[in-house]
């Protein structure tokens, strides 16, 4: 009888010890791994166009953030754009000749007393957070300008607008993967004053320059000046939403049917009430947030999660050898 309690008690010990270190090695590895997404940059163009003679433009409403910028043939007055400035340049008369907005306002223009002028814009939404810089070339006959930027956030968007100040043509190099999604139309062989693009980028230094030249003989130097601008787009709407099931930020969670995939990331979405409000919102309630996943570092935290899993079998059951020899 003490035998057969025993041999029940060891049975019982190695069954509970079992399934506590199972439920343990669960719940830490599912709580801190998979209920932590992976930021991803969810950030992208909705909409990108370059108007010629025209001093006003209007894009389609909603957007998170519109980038606008002109260029002028120079040599007479121009007003800076009525909505959101950020950087300009002048020619050697002091004449502005291109110029750079960033603004919530899906519409924006600028006076001019010139005779060539140009009007660009593009549309961003899907980020969390930006940041600007420009490089600028004020000097006459002006042949190039150039800025160096760092990325931070693996798959960032990067937004790149050249500006050929006094109407000079331009062209665009040392981003890799560089996308060209809008420019005045020129005629056949000259390239545009304008070029609006984009790339996503992994961290790193990167310079991206502009070469200008004169589209035209007889272009007069002392109009010229140049304005390259680099706008970076980091997160997604709803990245910042950690959840958690023991606590913090989110106090409940309950999950949808809805989910999307690629090649590259999927997400799902979930309704969650906040107990503080989320960065990209101004309640305390985000009703749908979407949460984009790296499958990348979904696969590595599953293998982990595997391997700690069974390192915790071959410790039961060495642990089970043992109590067998007691």
């Amino acid at each position: 009888m003490l035998n057969g309690g025993c041999r029940l008690l060891r049975f019982g010990g190695r069954t509970l010890l079992l399934l506590a270190m199972l439920g343990l090695a669960f719940t830490g590895l599912f709580n801190s791994q998979f209920l932590q997404p992976v930021e991803a940059n969810t950030a992208t163009i909705t909409n990108a166009i370059v108007s010629v003679q025209r001093t006003n433009l209007n894009l389609d409403p909603g957007a998170q953030l519109y980038v606008y910028g002109l260029v002028t043939g120079g040599g007479h007055p121009t007003g800076s754009f009525s909505n959101g400035p950020y950087a300009s340049v002048t020619d050697a008369a002091g004449y502005l000749v291109a110029a750079l907005a960033l603004t919530t306002s899906n519409t924006n223009s600028f006076t001019t007393q010139t005779s060539y002028y140009d009007i660009g814009g593009v549309s961003v939404s899907g980020f969390s957070k930006y940041s600007a810089s420009y490089g600028v070339n004020a000097a006459p006959g002006a042949t190039g300008a150039s800025d160096t930027f760092a990325i931070v956030s693996s798959g960032s968007l990067v937004v790149v607008f050249g500006l050929g100040g006094g109407e000079q043509c331009l062209t665009i190099s040392g981003l890799p993967g560089f996308s060209i999604d809008a420019t005045d139309n020129q005629a056949s062989g000259l390239p545009p004053v304008i070029t609006i693009g984009h790339v996503y980028l992994d961290p790193g230094t990167y310079t991206v320059t502009e070469q200008t030249q004169q589209c035209a003989a007889g272009q007069d130097p002392n109009h010229a000046g140049d304005l390259i601008g680099v706008i970076v787009f980091t997160g997604g709407v709803g990245s910042s939403v950690r959840l958690s099931t023991t606590g913090g930020p989110v106090t409940s969670i309950s999950s949808t049917s809805s989910m999307s995939s690629s090649s590259t990331s999927f997400s799902s979405t979930f309704s969650t009430t906040l107990t503080a409000p989320p960065s990209a919102s101004t309640t305390a309630t985000l009703q749908t947030a979407t949460l984009p996943l790296s499958t990348q570092a979904f696969g590595s935290q599953f293998l982990l999660a595997v391997l700690v899993l069974m390192v915790l079998v071959v410790a039961v059951l060495g642990w089970n050898k043992l109590l067998k020899q007691i």
